[in-house]
């Protein structure tokens, strides 16, 4: 799947069905709003001075969403983000389909998942979902650079030797760098 396309279309039905797109719109504030017939409205104010009121409000800030929620009476929400780190490798195109590459999960250290990409075609991503803390929105970026240099390949072979629910030899084979 295309992100881009995706996130387009996604964008496209919504539009259509009443929502209003703002990218690259900073929000200084989010607070819930007693409406008179006793409804809570979320109330988003944008940099602008602009207010949105809405029933929902889907907040996807990432590192950013303790920031964002934070509340006044400083009863905040405690997440704790990680940076992860995900790659896509070329497969034999014979090796890969929905029979014969199936999505896969190992757990324990390191945490790997991994799952076929249906554009472009025979291309697994495959993910670490162990990566560290992310003190700060800021530091994320950082931190990803660091991940990108420790290969894949280090992880797939670890992997192979003390996994137990996957089936290493089908995935670690049928990727190449």
């Amino acid at each position: 799947m295309n992100p881009t396309m995706a996130k387009a279309a996604i964008q496209k039905l919504a539009k259509k069905l009443g929502a209003d797109i703002r990218d690259h719109s900073p929000m200084t504030n989010i607070v819930g709003e007693q409406q008179t017939d006793g409804v809570v409205l979320a109330v988003v104010t944008l940099a602008d001075g602009t207010q949105i009121r809405g029933q929902q409000c889907i907040v996807t800030a990432g590192p950013w969403t303790n920031k964002v929620l934070k509340r006044s009476d400083g009863d905040n929400f405690k997440l704790q983000p990680i940076a992860t780190f995900g790659t896509c490798w070329k497969c034999k195109q014979e090796l890969h389909s929905q029979n014969t590459f199936p999505v896969f999960i190992k757990y324990g250290y390191p945490e790997v998942y991994g799952l076929p990409m249906m554009d472009p075609q025979d291309v697994v991503k495959i993910c670490r979902y162990d990566g560290p803390v992310v003190r700060t929105p800021d530091s994320g970026a950082r931190m990803r650079l660091r991940l990108r240099e420790s290969t894949c390949k280090t992880t797939l072979q670890r992997t192979s030797r003390t996994s137990t629910r996957v089936h290493p030899t089908k995935w670690t084979t049928a990727c190449t760098a």
